[in-house]
């Protein structure tokens, strides 16, 4: 079983079986999917750009792009705001807006995503939804359950209880 892989436009797929998240195609990305241990499969689409970090994906915009290289330590600001400083090749190299976005591809873990017609989307998505070499989606994390995992992991008795809506049980 793969722990994530990405669906492209074009129908084709990246998987972790095909390489590192760095070597995959950067752009025309319509759907991530990777291994959940609490739910199974988690299915990202409809983001601007999908990032890799900390042996997760994450689905985000422009902004969250650039906070999340800066945070990484692959992205600087270098004077005006539209000019920055990117780490590529172990070297800081400048670099500035339109060209940034390509420079960043370069980096090997922010994906693009692309719209495509409805359909194409449909069909895509459905594929990666059925998709036999994932687990299936098991569940959806409710407060509830994501209040107890983290309470176990404290040791807690009865950790559902602060959380508890008013017709919600807490024994």
């Amino acid at each position: 079983m793969v722990n994530w892989k990405l669906y492209y436009g074009d129908n084709t797929t990246f998987s972790s079986d095909d390489g590192s998240p760095e070597e995959a195609p950067s752009r025309d990305i319509q759907v991530v999917s990777y291994v959940d241990t609490r739910v199974g499969k988690v299915s990202l689409k409809g983001a601007d750009w999908y990032i890799y970090r900390d042996g997760s994906w994450f689905g985000t915009d422009e902004f969250g792009l650039l906070d999340q290289l800066v945070d990484m330590n692959l992205l600087r600001r270098s004077g005006s705001p539209v000019t920055f400083e990117i780490l590529l090749d172990d070297e800081w190299q400048p670099t500035e807006r339109p060209n940034i976005w390509f420079d960043i591809l370069e980096l090997g873990v922010a994906k693009a995503g692309r719209w495509v017609s409805r359909q194409e989307f449909h069909d895509i998505y459905i594929k990666a939804l059925n998709d036999s070499e994932m687990p299936t989606t098991s569940a959806l994390m409710t407060l509830n359950s994501y209040s107890q995992t983290e309470a176990e992991k404290q040791g807690l008795d009865n950790p559902v209880a602060p959380y508890a809506g008013k017709d919600e049980k807490t024994a």
